[in-house]
């Protein structure tokens, strides 16, 4: 008897843990990926696969631009993609802006992303990064201040109203946006590529400590070594309108509704892979440089996972799965960080966090040895 309630307890314990996590994550796709050149491990993606922006891992802004309003209804995700459209009702004009600045910063990295513009004139889109510190940079100190770094943006005409479908911009910008600004950028022309509204392309960024290797359709294009970041950035995926700007002019009739406008930017997904010469610290989940408590988080809220893991979900180990090995790995890093890495003995509140931890996973495995214990007792009385 006492066997049948252990067991029950135990299992209406590991349903209610682990089955919801379970279903979460067979939801994922497994798809593979091609390692791009430069690039090592996939860290972080979205392949817009659901039915909505993913608020796990965009922030949507909301509110005055230049000459436009950013709302999430500009914003929409189906067959496998996301639109930010362009449209204009009642004399407004609205765009849509998702980033990761509440989610997701890393420093260094391959970053890509599969796009297909359809701009017009008065307006632009783009994938960028931007650095926390915006709009308080550190004059002088691009280093550790950061810079907008825009792997890609696109217009249809410049200022003068030329042509600019077929050419891809990008760019480095830092020291703020006033009298101190600084920047360097390239404008080429890929008409030979098929560049222009209404074609796929990926755009990528190799983001290293000494320069920033830009790249289309999986080819280098760009190569910059001056006023590099060092420090953690955000990404941006978004389009902007301004009227007399280096896109030209918004047009008198504006952009059309939202259900006619034909003024989009379409993205296929957005991965994140790190440098084959950027070492993975066993443990540091969410890529911020330390093993600390926010890792433990992220564990813990994808455990288990059985298959398609990857170190931004909690396998340590890259076996492909989320399990107790992965656990074992943080807690042998925990707690790490650059500035404590030289010291030999925690601090007591991480000591605290480190106890509490394994009490907690102690626990989870204690209810489910006795799982397994309910259902020896339980096949031995059933034998007899």
């Amino acid at each position: 008897m006492r066997s049948t309630i252990a067991f029950k307890a135990s299992s209406g314990l590991f349903r209610c843990i682990a089955l919801p996590l379970f279903a979460i994550f067979l939801a994922i796709p497994k798809a593979a990926f091609a390692v791009p050149v430069g690039a090592g491990p996939l860290l972080w993606s979205d392949e817009f696969s659901g039915s909505s922006v993913d608020a796990t891992k965009w922030t949507a802004r909301v509110g005055q631009g230049r000459d436009d309003y950013y709302t999430p209804q500009a914003l929409s995700v189906s067959g496998g993609m996301l639109t930010i459209k362009t449209f204009t009702e009642s004399g407004t004009h609205y765009n849509g802006w998702i980033d990761t600045s509440q989610t997701y910063l890393p420093t260094y990295g391959y970053f890509e992303s599969r796009i297909q513009f359809n701009t017009s004139q008065g307006m632009w889109s783009a994938f960028w990064l931007q650095t926390p510190m915006w709009p308080n940079p550190i004059f002088g100190d691009p280093g550790a201040s950061g810079t907008e770094i825009d792997v890609i943006e696109h217009r249809r005409v410049n200022s003068s109203g030329s042509d600019y479908r077929s050419r891809i911009h990008m760019a480095n910008h830092w020291d703020g946006y006033g009298p101190e600004h600084q920047s360097s950028s390239s404008t080429q022309n890929k008409s030979g590529s098929g560049m222009g509204n209404g074609s796929w392309h990926t755009f990528g960024l190799l983001w290293e400590p000494t320069k920033y290797t830009f790249y289309f359709d999986d080819q280098p294009t760009w190569t910059h070594t001056t006023a590099i970041s060092n420090r953690s950035e955000y990404m941006i995926l978004s389009s902007e309108a301004q009227t007399d700007s280096w896109a030209g002019d918004i047009p008198a009739a504006g952009y059309g509704s939202l259900a006619t406008s034909t003024t989009n930017m379409l993205v296929d997904y957005v991965r994140v892979y790190t440098l084959v010469s950027q070492p993975l610290l066993p443990g540091d989940f969410d890529h911020d440089g330390d093993v600390d408590g926010g890792d433990f988080v992220v564990w813990q809220t994808h455990f288990p996972t059985p298959s398609g893991a990857t170190l931004s979900t909690g396998d340590a180990d890259a076996d492909g799965d989320i399990d107790g090995a992965d656990f074992v790995a943080w807690q042998t890093h925990f707690p790490f960080t650059p500035a404590l890495a030289a010291i030999s003995a925690p601090e007591p509140p991480a000591l605290v966090l480190a106890a509490m931890v394994c009490v907690s996973f102690c626990y989870l495995r204690r209810s489910r040895n006795k799982c397994a214990i309910a259902n020896a007792s339980s096949a031995g009385l059933q034998g007899g």
